[in-house]
């Protein structure tokens, strides 16, 4: 069905790869929030299962189907449905994941307590972690990380560039415009496409929080971003494009580097892990976990 003249409040994206048993269920969780005035776009990514069948099957005008005629990664499925969006805000679900029904409600609260926000999230839980021993369902998990002395709202450039990733794409709304000026997500990388895009994003304004979890999140053990490999990567690609403003910043360039070596170390790439052990040092030569490792 086509969409109504009027434009929605919010247009919600959801990217989607051989989701058939999960896409109606994340859908859903999106259609039944108790704000109405929204537009769901999902953008198909080329799947080879039931998933684009599944999302036509759903009767209701608000939902919009897109369909890539390639396998492009979320990271570009998202960003055609950011062109898409005609809300002036965005938000993300992913194609696995829950919504309470008062997500964004409570995320219009939030921004309301603060107008010049370009931006929102919330809380989120994970619902089984992956562990040393393999996957465990009972374990629960809660997001954003409570790193001392680090914030989770108003100016989060300098956190998010020094502490890391605290902003979960499915957990995010933000202005439209905002995020096209931002650039969007990169689609060259396979992991970390949301810690790339919300350091480039909160340098544009303050972003608000709503700490209630009103995200579930579930882990799937064969998701690409997750592989050790291209998290690596996609962490140094980071700290490279990020490389002028890093360098103002040396022990918390140090301590990327650190990070960096440690994955690559758990990859078997002991050179690699060497290199970024020894250019964590002659960013913070006097750092001792950094000698340690």
């Amino acid at each position: 069905m086509p969409p109504s003249s009027a434009p929605p409040s919010v247009s919600v994206v959801i990217p989607a790869y051989d989701r058939a048993d999960t896409i109606g269920a994340a859908v859903r969780s999106v259609l039944r929030q108790s704000v109405r005035d929204i537009e769901v776009i999902v953008v198909d990514d080329a799947s080879t299962d039931a998933t684009a069948r599944i999302v036509e099957a759903m009767d209701d005008p608000r939902l919009r189907l897109i369909r890539h005629p390639v396998n492009k990664g979320g990271a570009a499925a998202r960003n055609t449905g950011i062109e898409a969006a005609r809300g002036a805000w965005v938000a993300f679900q992913d194609s696995d994941d829950e919504w309470l029904p008062e997500k964004l409600a409570r995320q219009r609260a939030a921004l309301a307590a603060r107008p010049d926000a370009i931006g929102v999230y919330c809380g989120m839980i994970i619902l089984g972690r992956p562990d040393a021993d393999g996957y465990d369902p009972s374990r629960l998990e809660y997001r954003p990380p409570n790193w001392p002395g680090v914030p989770l709202e108003g100016d989060l450039a300098e956190a998010l560039l020094v502490s890391g990733s605290l902003i979960s794409t499915q957990t995010f709304m933000g202005r439209r415009d905002a995020l096209i000026e931002a650039g969007g997500f990169d689609a060259g990388l396979k992991a970390l496409q949301d810690w790339d895009l919300f350091i480039r994003f909160a340098r544009l304004g303050p972003i608000a929080f709503e700490p209630e979890p009103l995200v579930l999140q579930r882990f799937s053990g064969n998701s690409l971003t997750r592989a050790p490999r291209n998290r690596a990567a996609a962490f140094a690609r980071i700290l490279e494009k990020n490389a002028e403003a890093l360098a103002a910043r040396p022990r918390a360039h140090a301590e990327h580097l650190r990070r960096l070596a440690g994955m690559r170390r758990m990859q078997g790439d002991l050179a690699g892990a060497r290199r970024a052990l020894s250019e964590a040092l002659r960013r913070d030569p006097a750092a001792p976990r950094i000698w340690l490792g």
